[in-house]
């Protein structure tokens, strides 16, 4: 009697038996139809439905359709579908291209938006950069000066604030990481960042040990009870003075606690903690209360911090590296300290290229240990390395920016021995700090700035062209510092060690503005 009929009046022994074949035959195929079975057996169609379905709902057997122009369902063991997914996950790795750190260092330039074609103007490009760099904590004046400006041409400040007014995103203060100075002792929102407010479910509150004054505990309990309110309904409210409210305000947004609404009153940050003195003169009081009026307040708030489980903060911070980076490994990680140990999102980045979501491989040079990106970033990435650098133009960054991928213990590292390039009186190479920048092209540094420009150092492999054309940029950094202060000027002392008024780049700086002044050349903002 043929299997068919012995299942057609079925007995336990004769299912049992075609039960164990169907099984075998699982085990020893990496993905099945119903067709394929009856190929090989003269089974029920049913019965073989039946079965696979059953061992599906039980999660013996992975039920999955096929890709294709006819896809049907397909049936698999589970050991069998993870080594078809991994054999597959390794020949993708396999087809994508290396490519060189400079050419990453391009491709970072175009996927944040600075390099000048990628760049997008207007409040949809404001907002475009905001989301690239939502999280990343900077500080607090590079923001306009240099940051946002950079990455949205003709860059206005109401469109930040209209941002921040209708609600979609919200300025953080967070303290640094290594304080110099107790918080107790001193209020001074250094580093910021911007988070979208419909997603602060995401975050977790930050962490503080420093215990409220009585008159913070009184406004932070105002505004927990009542919301947001503005300065002199705060002060109503609490029978406080409103130096003494806004020193609060200030304290509680020093913590990550508060924001305001208006991001004009971060600028004025500075006059704000003057005017919360106690002792200043009678007559600036006086000046500064008119100016207080003239200028609006805008309304404080507690900020509404999530509580996200572990999982869902991981996923989240995933979210963010790569919408950062486009392409993400433990050295992009560890820019940012608020992000959870790697080893975590390793776990998160490893199942997201399970599902398909996002590739592994080697992407980059001198990157340490996995790599994973998002599809459109590993296309993109192989559009810009193949660029040509003659016709690229030259990129002033400075060494905050987030596009800035080199400097010691950054992720590239410092591509020339200390002693060819960049070795400063305390014997250290360039470094990551405020004052300091690099021109690049294509990616590849041709021009490293210290001190604000005190100090420039050629790149061993440029051109005299390629100085010339650096060196035209150098008025940006008076533009991104000064804004309309016709008072600053631009100071060269040294070119590649050596005084500048001997180098072979005195002519380059006259013919981008600068004259000489004694043992240095300057540049000043009401010529340039």
């Amino acid at each position: 009697m043929s299997l068919m009929n012995s299942l057609n009046t079925p007995s336990p022994e004769t299912n049992a038996a075609a039960l164990k074949i169907l099984h075998r035959f699982l085990l020893t195929h990496a993905l099945v139809g119903v067709d394929d079975v009856l190929q090989r057996y003269p089974l029920p169609r049913p019965w073989v439905e039946d079965a696979l379905k059953s061992w599906s709902r039980s999660g013996s057997v992975v039920e999955l359709e096929s890709w294709g122009d006819t896809p049907t369902v397909l049936y698999s063991s589970p050991n069998n579908l993870d080594q078809v997914q991994r054999s597959s996950l390794a020949l993708r790795r396999k087809e994508i291209p290396t490519v060189s750190p400079t050419a990453f260092a391009h491709f970072v330039q175009r996927w944040q938006g600075r390099h000048p074609s990628a760049s997008i103007g207007g409040p949809e490009g404001l907002r475009s950069a905001l989301e690239r760099l939502q999280g990343l904590s900077l500080p607090r004046e590079l923001w306009e000066q240099t940051i946002l400006p950079s990455r949205v041409p003709g860059y206005q400040t109401r469109w930040l604030d209209d941002l921040i007014l209708s609600g979609e995103w919200c300025w953080v203060c967070f303290p640094e990481v290594n304080p110099t100075e107790s918080k107790d002792e001193k209020i001074d929102c250094s580093t910021i960042c911007f988070l979208r407010r419909d997603q602060l479910i995401h975050y977790h509150a930050p962490q503080q040990d420093v215990p409220l004054s009585p008159a913070e505990s009184l406004v932070y309990d105002t505004l927990r009870s009542r919301g947001a309110m503005f300065l002199v309904d705060l002060a109503q409210a609490t029978s406080l003075a409103p130096s003494q409210v806004k020193r609060a305000l200030w304290k509680l947004a020093d913590l990550g606690l508060a924001t305001n609404d208006r991001f004009d009153v971060l600028r004025r940050f500075e006059a704000d903690m003057e005017n919360t003195n106690p002792t200043p003169a009678r007559a600036t009081l006086r000046a500064m209360r008119q100016q207080r009026v003239q200028m609006p307040e805008g309304r404080w708030a507690l900020i509404t911090w999530g509580q996200p489980d572990a999982e869902k903060r991981a996923l989240f911070q995933v979210q963010l590296l790569l919408e950062r980076y486009g392409i993400v490994s433990k050295d992009l990680a560890q820019l940012d300290p608020s992000l959870l140990p790697w080893r975590v999102l390793y776990e998160v980045l490893s199942r997201l290229e399970l599902a398909g979501e996002v590739r592994r491989g080697y992407f980059v040079e001198s990157l340490v240990g996995a790599q994973f990106a998002l599809p459109e970033a590993v296309e993109q990435l192989n559009v810009v390395s193949k660029l040509a650098s003659a016709q690229e133009p030259m990129v002033l960054l400075h060494a905050y920016d987030p596009a800035n991928l080199y400097g010691p213990s950054a992720p590239l590292g410092w591509p020339y021995p200390q002693n060819v390039i960049a070795e400063v009186s305390s014997g250290i190479p360039w470094t990551r700090r405020v004052g300091n920048w690099l021109i690049t092209q294509s990616g590849r540094i041709i021009l490293a700035i210290e001190s604000g420009g005190k100090r420039l150092w050629p790149a061993p492999h440029a051109t005299n062209e390629q100085l010339f054309d650096a060196i035209q940029t150098l008025p940006e950094i008076l533009k991104s510092g000064h804004g309309t202060d016709l008072r600053a000027k631009l100071v060269v002392e040294e070119w590649n060690g050596s005084s500048i008024s001997i180098s072979l780049a005195r002519p380059y700086l006259e013919a981008a503005g600068f004259v000489n002044d004694y043992h240095s050349m300057c540049l000043y903002s009401a010529w340039s």
